[in-house]
């Protein structure tokens, strides 16, 4: 195996996917994760692109009207990062609320 292979994960290490109580399958934590820890990109733009690009984290997130979880953005606002927002237990769902146009920050 080269070293590329070694590296690539779909999912961050800390997180998998699971039946969810809310919508098909959903990320879940594989241990507790304390507030404020970035899991991983969610989306990413390309210049020569309208849209944004999901990444596997980013395609099985589920919505809720209380989230654990919230959207940040790098400087130049062409990724977006899943962060947490509170303490997430193992085996608890992560979540974010969002609309169909973007994410929503509840702070």
């Amino acid at each position: 195996m080269n070293n590329f292979e070694n590296k690539y994960r779909p999912l961050p290490e800390e997180v998998c996917l699971q039946k969810s109580s809310i919508e098909g399958c959903g990320i879940h934590a594989k241990k507790t994760i304390p507030k404020n820890v970035r899991i991983g990109m969610t989306h990413v733009s390309i210049v020569s692109e309208p849209d944004w690009i999901r990444t596997p984290l980013g395609g099985w997130l589920n919505h809720s009207e209380k989230p654990n979880c919230h959207i940040e953005y790098n400087f130049l606002k062409t990724k977006r990062f899943l962060v947490t927002s509170k303490r997430i237990s193992k085996g608890k769902e992560l979540t974010v609320r969002y609309s169909l146009k973007h994410y929503v920050y509840d702070g």
